[in-house]
């Protein structure tokens, strides 16, 4: 039975999370985010999982509700970030990014950028939506064509008529979550003996 459950904010994060459990049992997939994911962890508990993986403002949005259950962030890395930035200048000349600062500011990011000689307009906000709106407002304010960012950065910036790239966790950020989730499955199976 699964004992792991991986909220995954959009279909192709889902879909690579399937792939990579791809042979095992003991991680189910479903799409949900923001109040919807909240309400499936919830139930999580109650349903036989032992741990609850998702990534973003929903992961933000689980920490702050308060789950019995631990939770398991997939990360973003730099590799991630460069690819949606890519997939914009394919769409639009002048790209922003609207997130947290860890993922704004990621280092491998500025040095991508450094060295192709282009410029990334920024607005660090936190994983609230009310400041995600102003981000985007912002970089509309600043020219920008296309926004990228998160699940909620994307959708808040499409809302407001621009176009956007959602910034996916690639292969190796979700294994290295879905690592983490079983070592924390093993660890609170063994404090629980």
């Amino acid at each position: 039975m699964a004992e792991i459950l991986f909220l995954a904010t959009h279909p192709d994060i889902a879909n690579v999370a399937r792939q990579v459990c791809k042979g095992s049992d003991d991680v189910i997939v479903e799409v949900a985010r923001m109040d919807e994911a909240v309400k499936l962890a919830k139930q999580a508990d109650k349903n036989g999982y032992h741990v609850v993986v998702s990534r973003g403002v929903t992961y933000w949005k689980l920490r702050q509700a308060g789950l019995e259950l631990p939770l398991v962030e997939v990360t973003i890395g730099g590799y991630d970030i460069v690819k949606a930035y890519l997939e914009a200048k394919k769409i639009g000349k002048r790209v922003g990014i609207v997130d947290v600062e860890q993922v704004a500011n990621n280092p491998d990011l500025d040095a991508f950028i450094e060295s192709i000689g282009d410029e990334l307009v920024k607005y660090i906000c936190h994983n609230d939506l009310e400041d995600i709106s102003k981000g985007v407002q912002y970089l509309r304010e600043q020219g920008v064509d296309v926004v990228i960012g998160k699940v909620a950065m994307a959708y808040e910036a499409m809302r407001q008529g621009l176009k956007a790239v959602v910034i996916s966790s690639g292969w190796d950020s979700i294994r290295q979550a879905i690592e983490e989730a079983r070592r924390v499955n093993q660890v609170r199976k063994q404090e629980m003996k």
